[in-house]
């Protein structure tokens, strides 16, 4: 994993619109290929904290944030989950489609230690 994917863990998200989303939480990688996939993202929530998801290869640190090449709208209305550390297949599937994107990517996600 790159400094940059590794410096994006704490920083807000913001999207491309402008827009807070929230507070990047961890880094998942594909259990197959070890290589980054998502960026956890902590959406907060009136009954407990859910994680949205977003692809990290669309965010890029800038200042004391980073910022993401979509709007806030489309992240904050992607598949979540109230678990952490991993995500099933199915849930990483259900990402993938959510933002379409090439699903030639066996298995699962899962956090890493930073």
């Amino acid at each position: 994993m790159s400094t940059i994917e590794q410096g994006l863990v704490g920083r807000t998200l913001v999207g491309v619109d402008g827009n807070k989303i929230g507070r990047i939480e961890a880094i998942y990688v594909n259990d197959a290929t070890e290589e980054p996939e998502w960026v956890a993202i902590h959406l907060g929530g009136l009954l407990g904290s859910k994680l949205g998801f977003a692809p990290v290869r669309e965010v890029s640190p800038e200042g004391d944030h980073a910022v993401i090449n979509l709007d806030k709208k489309l992240v904050s209305h992607a598949p979540t989950t109230r678990s952490e550390g991993a995500l099933s297949p199915d849930e990483n599937d259900a990402l993938y489609r959510y933002y379409h994107l090439d699903q030639s990517r066996p298995a699962g996600s899962r956090t890493i230690e930073i």
